[in-house]
């Protein structure tokens, strides 16, 4: 399969208004909060800033169109765009963040490493932060789930194997590490040059966030019992950032990267505790299988059985019960410096988090968080 298709018959042209200067002449702020779709579509281009106060309905209707024709429904498979406008691929699943990964492969045989040191797989929420002006910035970008058919040259594979008189399914560690490297979270300086933005390798800004990155806690769940396991015994870091959807970003400059439907990541194959029932914990095995190589090496065990959390030993210090409480939360990541951990912020709540956003920003009052519960 291919990485992506887009319509090279439009193309640029200097007369072509930018979209975001459309829509500051186009649309009204009465006329937007009377449209959901409008109001989605301003907040994709940078919010309410160049909207008008005026609430006069003639004025309204007397707007002047939009700045180019619109388009006919298709169902080509491809990237369709107004005439004198064009689509550019950007950074797509694959694309190598520096050298220690190979270029992208569309028979997948690329290996863990190469998914470590490239840009994740099927882009959700992102956000664009500046370095040089709005030619020369770091993009995020969300890496919501993994299709497994593409990401291996035969799918996903497994051997049954004896456990205890028992036949189970277990997969390939190169498998689950590269399913696992595939999540998370691509920050990758990108630059505009002649019309046409590229992805700037080897950038020391560039880094992943994956189902496997440790992530420090902060807020009132951190360091208590709820997130004590094994790996991280004082609670004070969860391993993984896992089906990343909506994002946000702050005022102060920072990426705010939303858990979503994370729960099927992990399964409990005894009794789940009332929270993980609220939550809609798995049973009986995960979403992916990542649970099961436990493989020949004892030291790599933890690194898969965490998806676990069947209570297994007599403390929640000896096994990974409480693994699961590391997730559901909205992490928030500084694009500007890349030698900082990343932070699990536990006060904005933990669920099945899809986006978030901040209220009107006042000086002097408390800032004012947004998100929704997916499920």
């Amino acid at each position: 399969m291919s990485k992506a298709t887009f319509d090279e018959t439009r193309y640029n042209d200097t007369t072509a208004p930018d979209f975001q200067d459309v829509l500051r002449r186009s649309l009204k702020r009465r006329s937007v909060l009377k449209s959901g779709s409008a109001l989605a579509a301003l907040s994709m281009m940078g919010g309410l800033a160049g909207c008008s106060d005026d609430n006069d309905d003639d004025n309204d209707q007397k707007a002047p169109k939009l700045g180019f024709n619109s388009i006919e429904g298709s169902k080509t498979d491809a990237v369709v765009v107004a005439d004198n406008y064009k689509a550019q691929v950007l950074a797509p699943w694959g694309t190598p963040l520096n050298d220690n990964a190979a270029e992208w492969k569309d028979d997948g045989t690329n290996t863990p490493t190469d998914a470590l040191n490239s840009v994740g797989m099927h882009h959700d929420g992102m956000h664009f932060f500046p370095l040089n002006g709005d030619t020369d910035g770091l993009l995020c970008i969300n890496h919501e789930y993994i299709d497994q058919n593409a990401l291996h040259p035969d799918g996903a594979t497994s051997t049954q194997v004896m456990v205890d008189g028992v036949a189970i399914d277990v997969r390939p560690v190169d498998e689950v590490l590269k399913e696992i490297y595939a999540h998370g979270v691509t920050v990758v300086r990108i630059v505009k040059t002649d019309g046409v933005w590229e992805v700037v390798k080897n950038d020391p800004h560039n880094k992943r966030y994956t189902g496997a990155t440790e992530f420090d806690l902060a807020g009132p769940v951190a360091g208590s019992t709820l997130v004590q396991t094994k790996f991280s015994p004082n609670g004070m870091t969860a391993r993984g950032t896992l089906n990343n959807c909506g994002n946000g970003y702050t005022p102060w400059g920072t990426y705010l990267t939303c858990e979503e439907n994370w729960p099927g990541y992990f399964t409990n194959n005894g009794e789940r505790t009332e929270d993980q029932i609220r939550i809609g914990l798995s049973t009986g095995g995960t979403r992916y299988g990542w649970e099961t190589p436990a493989g020949d090496a004892a030291e790599r065990n933890d690194e898969f059985a965490r998806f676990n959390v069947t209570p297994s030993a007599d403390s929640h210090l000896m096994d990974y019960r409480n693994e699961a409480s590391g997730h559901g939360y909205i992490v928030e990541i500084d694009p500007y410096s890349p030698n900082a951990n990343a932070v699990k912020r536990t006060a904005l709540g933990r669920f099945r988090i899809e986006g978030c956003v901040t209220g009107k920003i006042e000086a002097g009052k408390p800032l004012v968080f947004y998100s929704r519960h997916d499920a």
